[in-house]
């Protein structure tokens, strides 16, 4: 093991996750000092945005202009114009969760409507369409 301490592990669905273990600290967040230079570049702050057909997708701010609206930048390279008005419904996201398929929605690590939406449709691709809360 690395003189850090993680070590990259993966779960039963095969979702990665990180251990430390010198500090004992588990994330699903991929530490700095494992990532590629590229992983590096891409890292940065992500949000959930509002869209028009997908209800929220997850992405990184890229614009701000001065009319108000901002410009939102999809892993998959969509570009998504936020206007002022709908602003206030850009919120922070945990990029580490969102490959993360929960049976049961409390154990969530983040719960907020775009989460659960997000949440839903990797069970709706998956054809797995149970889902409980609780």
């Amino acid at each position: 093991m690395a003189s850090h301490g993680w070590a990259e592990f993966f779960t039963q669905d095969g979702t990665p996750y990180y251990f430390n273990s010198q500090t004992e600290e588990t994330s699903w967040d991929k530490p700095d000092v494992l990532k590629s230079e590229d992983e590096l570049q891409d890292s940065g702050d992500w949000v959930w945005a509002p869209h028009e057909s997908e209800g929220y997708v997850c992405g990184q701010i890229t614009n701000e202009y001065h009319t108000g609206e901002t410009e939102v930048t999809t892993e998959d390279g969509e570009v998504v114009v936020v206007g002022k008005k709908e602003k206030h419904r850009i919120t922070k996201a945990l990029k580490g969760s969102l490959k993360k398929n929960h049976a049961d929605l409390v154990q969530m690590d983040e719960i907020s409507e775009p989460m659960i939406q997000n949440n839903l449709r990797l069970r709706f691709n998956n054809n797995q369409i149970y889902t409980n809360i609780g």
